[in-house]
């Protein structure tokens, strides 16, 4: 029978942003992936009701704040295993949201580009159509 259900197995990443960096990750579940979108959405719905209060701050700060809920989501329930240290040689917790606030861009943007990379839909090529 044709299994259905995600590989967990966590995937190591050399990162071209930092020599000798490396991340884990591992793929979200389905479930992971609606919450993930759930998150999105109700920012939303909670910006739009303040806005229409009167109490919200413009679009583009809607947007950087659902950007970052939605990335620390992300990271927490993709990334296992890192090298990633700060400027004590402290290994990052790159599960907590306030790391990002330290994380270095092209660090934070290659991480987050690899997630995305895990959980592209197929294209009719990688079907073998």
């Amino acid at each position: 029978m044709p299994r259905a259900v995600v590989d967990v197995t966590p995937q190591r990443y050399e990162l071209k942003s930092i020599p000798e960096a490396y991340v884990e990750l591992r793929r979200m579940s389905y479930g992971d992936w609606l919450h993930r979108g759930d998150i999105s959405l109700l920012m939303q719905v909670e910006m739009e009701e303040k806005r229409a209060k009167g109490k919200a701050p413009s679009r583009t700060a809607d947007m950087k704040l659902q950007n970052q809920v939605v990335t620390a989501y992300e990271f927490s329930r993709c990334i296992v295993g890192h090298n990633l240290t700060d400027e004590n040689d402290k290994p990052l917790d790159l599960s907590n949201r306030r790391t990002l606030d330290r994380l270095d861009p092209k660090v934070g943007n290659e991480i987050g580009e690899l997630i995305d990379e895990l959980h592209k839909p197929f294209t009719e090529e990688d079907e073998g159509n």
